[in-house]
């Protein structure tokens, strides 16, 4: 969608319907984000079994919707029942050092990412980080939402909540989990 930005309006709702573990996210939660130009995304996220077994994510939109399982990215206009764009594992670039790690069930990002860590070169990353910053904190934001029952109003430049003091306690971890303690000044 292209969007480099934060949503400013935010609902989420969802639940444990299978089984009720000690995860935090429910198994089924489908949260719908508002962009200040009023473009409107809804995503779905569910482990639960399905017609078509599908477990992924399935991104909604005004003119079509995308799913990504596992290794597979496929995105739908309108009503076609055909892919427009259809990426599979076999469509990306062979990387032989890539298909190691993976071999050895080790996750390439965290490679790649130690790799620029080494060069001191953000430009080697294969995601940019500001784009990993607002994705992230877009499914932070939806799990937000459903922790407080409500839709909430978003400044993406203070990144904050508007007017909401119980909502911006979730921006945070409120205590400390060793050994991931990070210092208040770096």
């Amino acid at each position: 969608m292209n969007k480099n930005e934060h949503p400013q309006k935010i609902s989420c709702a969802g639940g444990f319907y299978a089984w009720d573990s000690d995860q935090e996210i429910p198994n089924l939660e489908v949260a719908t984000f508002e962009y200040a130009d009023g473009t409107i995304m809804e995503l779905e996220v569910r482990s639960l079994p399905n017609p078509r077994n599908e477990n992924g994510l399935l991104y909604l939109g005004t003119k079509g919707y995308a799913l990504l399982e596992g290794n597979t990215f496929k995105a739908f206009l309108g009503s076609d029942k055909e892919p427009a764009i259809n990426i599979t594992e076999k469509d990306l670039e062979v990387n032989v050092r890539r298909d190691e790690f993976s071999k050895a069930d080790i996750d390439f990002h965290f490679v790649n990412f130690i790799d620029a860590v080494k060069s001191r070169n953000h430009k080697d990353l294969v995601a940019d980080v500001l784009e990993g910053h607002i994705s992230t904190t877009m499914m932070h934001l939806g799990n937000i939402a459903y922790r407080t029952g409500r839709k909430l109003i978003f400044d993406g430049k203070t990144e904050k909540f508007v007017n909401d003091k119980n909502a911006n306690t979730y921006l945070a971890r409120q205590e400390e989990r060793k050994p991931y303690i990070l210092p208040r000044e770096v």
